[in-house]
């Protein structure tokens, strides 16, 4: 009988947890989502032009890097996978003056055809809302959705021993 008692508080105890911790998750992404989050925390990263640090015009570096997929849950407090990284980067670019363009530094052997096509969708979006260009440099590899993403930019760059299409 007690042991039974002890369970049902801990499965109460583990059911409250679990429901503050969707709370703050859920909080976070919120704020998130406002344009509270930080770029320090972010997967992205703001250049200045020229090497200056001080220099009001500024790139925006996104790189997309790895299996291009939404994996992790955002809602759940999680920083989420490629789609929301780059979504967040948009939105950033978007909103800020100082920043001119934006950079996708594409290392990616490609991943989730829905994934790649919502990227591309909000790129070509990105574009048509704002005159900011897009731009795409390949890094070693731009296989499947990284070359589908970089279909949505101006222009497309890459290296000399870059591996790249197969377009589904």
């Amino acid at each position: 009988f007690y042991l039974a008692i002890f369970l049902a508080m801990l499965l109460v105890l583990s059911v409250g947890l679990n429901l503050v911790l969707l709370v703050v998750g859920v909080v976070r992404s919120a704020a998130g989502s406002f344009g509270v989050s930080d770029v320090s925390d972010a997967n992205f990263e703001l250049v200045a032009v020229g090497g200056d640090p001080d220099a009001r015009e500024r790139l925006l570096r996104v790189p997309i890097d790895g299996a291009i997929a939404e994996s992790s849950s955002p809602l759940i407090g999680a920083p989420g996978g490629t789609v929301t990284q780059v979504e967040r980067a948009l939105r950033l670019a978007k909103r800020d003056d100082s920043i001119k363009g934006v950079l996708l530094f594409v290392n990616s052997p490609g991943g989730g055809v829905t994934d790649s096509d919502l990227i591309y969708r909000k790129i070509r979006a990105f574009r048509a809302e704002t005159d900011k260009p897009v731009v795409a440099l390949f890094g070693d590899m731009a296989a499947s959705g990284g070359y589908y993403i970089a279909c949505a930019c101006e222009h497309i760059m890459a290296q000399g021993t870059t591996v790249t299409g197969s377009i589904g």
